[in-house]
């Protein structure tokens, strides 16, 4: 510490001369850092506001990353908060529904069971369709059917006075099998075959023909002269019955029992 002159002077009591000790030097206060200015414009301003918008409330550095605290957020932790980017699933549509008279005939075909008559559709169009019964409803609904008699749509098929889903629909594929079985049938009574109702094995009626019922309607048969190779009678009585309207429509009703 650097120290002044030694000075002689007298004290005010007896005259004599003293040295004074050397008088020490204060040290010049140390300069402090200039604070950042905060006026608008200033660029430390603009650094010091973005230091304090990357920290939050409770002083923590926020992350760019959804998932986790601390990093980017690209490892596990930012897919388990972050929202699924939402996607159309295909198919989801509903199917509309028929608005004409045809498209209305058509779904209420598909959802049959058994092939069903105008009165039915008429009664499914009101009741399913809310089709109000009127003199031009009645006429819509036959115009309607006539053109799918003559569009030849493989979902459109009419047997006798009714309709049906087309021949690939499960009633369709049920007509065409009685269909198959009703001209079997047709062929072998026209060559004197009956069928036996026990064990439907087609016989011969003359070989197996038992006796005449007493009202002359029918007769009785014995299952043992089938007719198919390699077929065997099953021996059991059965009866043909032909009544007044059969014989009018020339069709047989083969019986277990006489009536």
């Amino acid at each position: 510490m650097p120290t002044r002159r030694s000075t002689k002077r007298k004290s005010a009591g007896d005259g004599e001369l003293h040295d004074d000790a050397p008088a020490p030097v204060a040290p010049r206060p140390e300069k402090r850092p200039r604070r950042a200015s905060t006026k608008p414009g200033s660029g430390s301003a603009k650094a010091a506001t973005k230091r304090k918008a990357s920290r939050g409330s409770n002083g923590r550095a926020k992350t760019s990353g959804r998932g986790g605290r601390g990093g980017s957020g690209s490892g596990s932790g930012s897919g388990s908060n972050a929202a699924a980017p939402k996607t159309k699933a295909r198919g989801s549509k509903k199917k509309a529904a028929p608005k004409t008279f045809k498209d209305q005939i058509l779904a209420i075909l598909a959802d049959a069971d058994a092939p069903i008559g105008l009165p039915s559709i008429k009664k499914e169009l009101i009741a399913r369709f809310g089709r109000e019964d009127s003199s031009r409803f009645r006429k819509s609904v036959g115009t309607a059917l006539k053109a799918l008699e003559a569009s030849n749509l493989p979902n459109f098929g009419k047997v006798g006075g009714s309709y049906h889903a087309g021949a690939d629909s499960a009633v369709g594929r049920r007509i065409a099998e009685e269909a198959a079985e009703a001209k079997v049938k047709e062929e072998r009574e026209l060559a004197g075959h009956i069928l036996c109702p026990w064990c439907q094995t087609w016989n011969d009626g003359l070989k197996s023909w038992d006796t005449e019922m007493p009202d002359a309607r029918g007769s009785a048969y014995t299952c043992t002269a089938p007719v198919e190779e390699g077929a065997q009678g099953c021996t059991k009585k059965f009866y043909l019955s032909i009544n007044d309207r059969d014989q009018i429509y020339g069709s047989k009703k083969y019986r277990r029992n006489p009536y």
